[in-house]
């Protein structure tokens, strides 16, 4: 039985990465729009809750979104589910407005309150900046350039943000920074399935990490004081082995 268990801890993580949950803030610039919406239906294995600005619904493509097959949140309780819950949160379109806003904390918009929560939340966020980018070429060539204060306005906008854990890429970036943050998960889940014990014998203590089954703790034998990682998964027989005999638990980082 132990070990229906542990493959049922397994099989949870692998569909734990291959439908990687995302969040999408879309707001309503235009430069390199219909790129960035074909890298993000190249990832079919992303799960996709989109939020939209009402200029991003005026100006996106009902058909890009819907390429996504992505669920559209227009509820407040429902994106403060979906920002819990979210592997990361991506924001492929951001306009000068918001991202001032966001880099003063104002809140008065639904998308504004969004990303601020996720801020606040410390999710990982990835921000496509080729709509406000001073230095993006489209940009450039619209003559959105010319003024270098505002321009390092801008750029003192982004430095804010980023000091709030936020990451900003070009466009052309995007492909690979999804692809980065899936072999991190990837990587955090080939560790997580791997059960590692050590014994502190100076202390008669055991710390355990990874999925934790019955077996792993009749092999502990007397000891009754063990260490386990936050990030653990502890089958039902363990849990109620854990019980029955009474054994204490202090949970660790890492």
């Amino acid at each position: 039985m132990d070990i229906e268990e542990l493959i049922k801890a397994i099989t949870i993580q692998v569909l734990g990465l291959v439908n990687k949950k995302v969040l999408v803030f879309i707001s309503g610039g235009v430069v390199n729009v219909e790129e960035e919406f074909k890298i993000l239906k190249e990832f079919d294995n992303l799960q996709y809750s989109v939020v939209l600005s009402d200029s991003a619904k005026d100006i996106i493509p009902n058909k890009f979104i819907e390429d996504l097959n992505a669920d559209l949140i227009s509820d407040k309780k429902l994106m403060s589910k979906k920002i819990d819950e979210v592997d990361f949160i991506l924001i492929p379109v951001m306009t000068r407005n918001i991202l001032a806003k966001t880099a003063f904390g104002i809140r008065d918009t639904f998308i504004t309150t969004g990303i601020s929560d996720a801020i606040m939340k410390n999710k990982k966020i990835i921000v496509v900046k080729d709509s406000f980018d001073p230095d993006n070429p489209v940009n450039v060539s619209l003559g959105y350039s010319q003024n270098v204060s505002y321009n390092e306005m801008i750029k003192n906008h982004i430095k804010t943000i980023e000091s709030f854990g936020v990451s900003f890429i070009n466009a052309y970036e995007l492909k690979k920074a999804i692809n980065e943050l899936l072999i991190i998960e990837e990587k955090k889940t080939t560790q997580f399935t791997k059960s590692e014990k050590v014994v502190t014998r100076e202390i008669g203590q055991v710390t355990l990490k990874g999925i934790i089954t019955k077996t792993d703790l009749l092999s502990i034998g007397s000891c009754r004081n063990i260490k386990i990682s936050k990030g653990a998964v502890i089958t039902s027989l363990a849990k109620d082995y854990i019980d029955s005999e009474n054994i204490e638990i202090d949970y660790i980082e890492g």
